[in-house]
């Protein structure tokens, strides 16, 4: 089965007799409503609700440029690009890494719930995702802030999605970037709003793990 081309992923769980189904539209099989993500970054560690995780490939969508640039220059300059998504800064330190701006309205998330949306967004910062590095294999958490900035106007503007500061900006820690967007391990085209038509928090992780085992084959 090629999960690519179907509108329902039914993914059997080990020691579980239910089936996970996901029903995915039409429109989200489109060619543009695909992303590439590095496997890298989909090796996260926790128990995140499905919101959380809809934020988590958000990022990877916000970040299709800079992916789409790094294949672009592993074609001219080869092995010479390296393989970190993101290139040293000018004092060659750390990674030049762009802060995420992710609105509400991307996550579906409408006015009246933004107060929840925040405490429960604000826990991304404890995403940790596997890393392979001169220490062994560990765990490192890949956001060093996240933050929602002030809200401009009056308090009847709640009712308008558009106005300036319902978002959320994610910081992606420089130092670990090398790390957590690693190329080497390749990475992965898959549906971009996976985590928005799951109905179990587990099933984003499985359809990742599923499609990559039939990539590879």
């Amino acid at each position: 089965v090629n999960c690519t081309t179907i509108n329902k992923i039914n993914i059997m769980p080990n020691k579980k007799t239910e089936v996970i189904k996901v029903e995915v539209p039409d429109e989200a099989l489109s060619d543009d409503r695909y992303i590439n993500t590095p496997m890298s970054f989909v090796k996260y560690d926790g128990n995140f609700a499905l919101g959380q995780q809809n934020l988590l490939f958000k990022v990877s969508g916000h970040l299709q440029s800079t992916i789409q640039t790094y294949f672009e220059q592993r074609k001219i300059d080869g092995e010479k690009r390296g393989y970190s998504l993101f290139l040293l800064d000018e004092n060659n330190v750390a990674m030049n890494v762009p802060d995420i701006h992710v609105k509400f309205k991307e996550l579906g998330i409408k006015p009246a719930n933004y107060k929840d949306a925040r405490i429960s967004l604000k826990k991304i910062v404890n995403t940790l995702v596997r890393i392979d590095d001169s220490r062994g294999k560990t765990f490192q958490h890949v956001f060093s802030s996240v933050t929602f900035p002030q809200r401009s106007g009056n308090e009847n503007d709640i009712i308008n999605e558009d106005i300036s500061g319902n978002e959320v900006i994610l910081s992606i820690d420089p130092k670990i970037a090398k790390f957590v967007f690693d190329m080497r391990q390749g990475y992965i085209k898959h549906i971009a709003a996976i985590a928005e038509y799951a109905s179990k928090p587990s099933t984003p992780k499985l359809y990742i793990y599923l499609k990559r085992l039939l990539d590879m084959d």
